[in-house]
């Protein structure tokens, strides 16, 4: 079965094809009435969906599931086919190296919480962003991924948001003007948050007794060692800056591009 529609654009005859002949096979070994998984790339497989119309929807609005090509979850074992189309991964490690950026930024773009079919407006503006250039005449970088890759750099190198917004307004002062580099830390954060990309920081003791929230979360000091919540200045006053901090990063969007993953789904089931 030639399922090179999967990568292909959802306005493609291809592709419209190709989603028809999978439903049809869905539900022809669907083991439960009223209930089909859907293998967008938003349920990735977690969720169902009960009608083929909206099967249909959720596939043509959200793509589908690229790592998805054995459909274990629709009635096929695990290596049950005799497929020459099939693509080892490892063995077309070059090719997934040189498309890996672009396909990580599709999937980024695609795995979010939020209902988008209720929130239309997200979905066009972060498609917009996606395919934007950083300024006329770059090809290399748009306005979303110039913007996911600073933000990792300050992630990964614990840059201050004042450090951060520094280097956001000398860099869009560099680059030519009318440029869609986002101007602050605010822009940056409000563009990728409602993406599912929401991370909450827990304020934490330094000896790691407890997590300042729930009942601890009016707490100034560590209940159980005495330490104080917020660093302390060299003239022994407390600080606004927490002594120790915890993010907590949502685990559901990797959770589905795990299930989406035939050899994978197989070990977690």
């Amino acid at each position: 079965m030639d399922e090179s529609w999967i990568s292909r654009k959802r306005t493609t005859p291809e592709f419209r094809q190709g989603v028809e002949e999978f439903i049809q096979f869905a539900l022809k070994h669907k083991k439960e009435v009223g209930k089909i998984c859907c293998p967008c790339r938003n349920c990735g497989n977690i969720t169902t969906v009960s009608t083929e119309s909206q099967l249909l929807d959720h596939i043509f609005w959200n793509g589908f599931s690229k790592n998805y090509t054995e459909w274990i979850w629709h009635g096929e074992g695990v290596s049950g086919r005799t497929n020459n189309n099939y693509e080892d991964p490892v063995e077309n490690l070059s090719n997934d190296h040189l498309s890996y950026e672009n396909d990580e930024l599709d999937d980024f773009v695609h795995d979010t919480e939020d209902n988008l079919e209720e929130r239309s407006h997200v979905l066009d503006r972060f498609l917009s962003d996606a395919e934007k250039p950083l300024y006329e005449g770059c090809t290399k970088y748009t306005k979303l991924s110039s913007v996911l890759s600073l933000f990792q750099i300050k992630a990964e190198g614990g840059w201050t948001d004042k450090s951060f917004i520094e280097l956001m307004a000398k860099l869009k002062d560099m680059f030519p003007e009318n440029n869609e580099l986002a101007s602050s830390t605010y822009h940056t954060k409000k563009m990728l948050c409602p993406m599912g990309l929401d991370a909450e920081r827990i304020h934490a003791c330094p000896n790691d007794c407890v997590l300042y929230r729930k009942e601890y979360n009016e707490l100034q000091e560590c209940p159980r060692c005495g330490e104080s919540r917020y660093k302390v200045s060299d003239n022994g006053d407390a600080t606004n800056e927490p002594a120790k901090v915890l993010w907590y990063l949502p685990i559901v969007p990797r959770l589905k591009r795990l299930f989406a993953n035939a050899k994978d789904a197989k070990n977690l089931s």
